[in-house]
């Protein structure tokens, strides 16, 4: 009788979710209203990921000419980040970086729901407050850099986690190469 009473409570705090998460036309699950609908969740795609890559630095490259462009860049970060960092702030750490000519991301790995993509752009170093204050831009203050971007699928799009720089990251994760090659030649027999 007492495990009775312990479930019922359960029970019902289960069922009010599963009738509160039925009603909601924002979930991701497909219903609305308590009925089925006929949308079916999307899959996350190479295509997709890259997409949303290029649109990102796409926009980053437009800040030189427009900044307040950068607003638009925060709707790419991840929800979790952008709880943690308010758009102002988001926006403080912002100024004066400059950057050009990304190439192609390429895909290495992606696992669950994160990806990896390799990357690298130019950097006007000379503009960035960590650097100075320099405004003449000479081939001497373009840096290249290159990263590895991690990304997220989150509710059916793909966000920006962080980025790393290549080094750092294959110094940090010593076995990623062994799980990219893993897992392409799993896709490879597929």
């Amino acid at each position: 009788m007492i495990k009775k009473v312990i479930l019922l409570p359960t029970l019902a705090t289960l069922a009010l979710a599963i009738g509160i998460t039925a009603c909601d036309e924002n979930t991701s699950s497909g219903t609305v209203h308590g009925h089925a609908s006929a949308a079916v969740a999307a899959k996350p795609t190479t295509a997709g990921l890259i997409r949303r890559c290029e649109e990102r630095w796409a926009k980053i490259i437009s800040t030189r000419e427009e900044p307040s462009v950068w607003i638009e860049i925060y709707e790419y970060e991840t929800p979790v980040h952008k709880m943690s960092l308010s758009l102002p702030e988001f926006l403080s750490k912002k100024t004066d970086f400059i950057y050009t000519s990304p190439t192609k991301p390429k895909l290495l790995l992606m696992e669950d729901d994160l990806a990896y993509l390799d990357i690298s752009v130019q950097w006007l170093a000379g503009l960035h407050p960590l650097v100075g204050t320099a405004r003449d831009v000479s081939k001497e203050m373009v840096k290249p850099m290159d990263m590895i971007e991690e990304w997220q699928w989150i509710n059916d799009e793909w966000y920006f986690v962080k980025p790393h720089t290549r080094n750092e990251f294959f110094r940090e994760n010593p076995d990623f190469l062994a799980r990219a090659q893993a897992a392409a030649s799993a896709q490879e027999e597929k």
